[in-house]
């Protein structure tokens, strides 16, 4: 008889053994909606879970409209380390400084919504790395980006204007894709220090003070036709070693090769500049150091028109080019 007894308490245990596993192998795939109203899905594995215990650095955050937002931001409990952040349909401005300093956050998918970033919203967010940009995207402010941890940045073709230091100090960042369709575009990407490769806008009348300085492995840039102003120091402490320029610049403020160490080669594609020498107490204009070999080159059908004295324009060695494809390698 105890023989029996000891068969069915072993039964017993291995029967409760096996509700305890079933139950653990059940993942609720439906995620939590906090007191605040806002959904948050805390991921592990790329499973949603629910519950207690779950570590606080797989929290996910889906916001799906502007009142979500709202309610998050008013929530002093809201302090999670999320690290992905999802906006729905409905969201179509990120508020300034929504997640400033928010050294967790590795992904943000915009929806299809968002029209506007505001200021400082990812600002200092080193370690957001993949940002999915929303279709119906125009505005990007100050600050919004800046610090981030981007590598690449394709922006969407409905982007109109990008405000100052939108991606200043973004030192991951190595290729830079900006759509025709921007008009406005600040002083962005200075300290990009990785930024190996950009194409500006076509329609962009002006390139801003500073724009590109320090983007130490930038090596060659084409400025689009459509570019008129060139502004202070644009490409200073750059690595920029050729630099084109497709149209007819109105003026040049600052184009010091002091300040470029590694330039050799400024093309002309057009007419020279309307206003480019040094003006006392207006600008530096296109200064060249009496220790730089930076060479000028100009095509042949516009040559007459840079007025060269003994080969030289502007105190640069000036050669005429039948066309780019006759421009010497660096």
């Amino acid at each position: 008889m105890s023989q029996q007894w000891y068969f069915l308490r072993i039964a017993i245990i291995s029967f409760c053994f096996l509700l305890i596993g079933c139950e653990t192998d059940i993942i609720p795939l439906v995620s939590p909606i906090d007191s605040a109203g806002y959904e948050v899905e805390l991921t592990q594995n790329g499973m949603v879970l629910s519950g207690q215990g779950v570590a606080p650095d797989q929290h996910r955050a889906v916001f799906h409209s502007e009142e979500d937002i709202q309610k998050w931001m008013n929530d002093s409990d809201a302090s999670a380390h999320y690290t992905e952040v999802v906006f729905g349909d409905e969201v179509s401005t990120i508020p300034a400084g929504l997640f400033e300093n928010c050294m967790s956050i590795t992904t943000v998918d915009m929806g299809n919504g968002v029209v506007c970033v505001e200021s400082k919203a990812f600002y200092g967010c080193v370690n957001l790395t993949s940002v999915v940009w929303s279709p119906s995207l125009t505005r990007i402010e100050s600050s919004a980006f800046e610090g981030c941890g981007i590598r690449e940045l394709i922006l969407p073709q409905s982007v109109t204007t990008i405000q100052d230091f939108a991606f200043t100090n973004c030192i991951e960042l190595e290729t830079c894709f900006l759509p025709d369709s921007i008009t406005e575009m600040g002083c962005n990407f200075t300290d990009c220090t990785a930024l190996k490769m950009v194409h500006l806008p076509a329609c962009l009348e002006s390139l801003e003070d500073y724009s590109f300085s320090g983007c130490t492995a930038l090596e060659s840039v084409t400025i689009p036709a459509a570019v008129k102003v060139l502004g202070y120091d644009v490409f200073s402490d750059s690595g920029i070693a050729c630099m084109v320029i497709a149209g007819e610049l109105d003026v040049i403020l600052s184009l010091r090769t002091s300040n470029m160490p590694f330039l050799k080669q400024i093309v002309f594609c057009g007419m020279p500049p309307k206003k480019y020498g040094y003006v006392a107490g207006e600008s530096f204009g296109l200064m060249n150091n009496d220790n730089s070999d930076v060479t000028v080159y100009c095509m042949d059908k516009y040559l007459e028109n840079f007025s060269p004295t003994d080969g030289k324009w502007n105190g640069f060695s000036l050669i005429a080019l039948s066309d780019l494809a006759a421009l010497p390698p660096q």
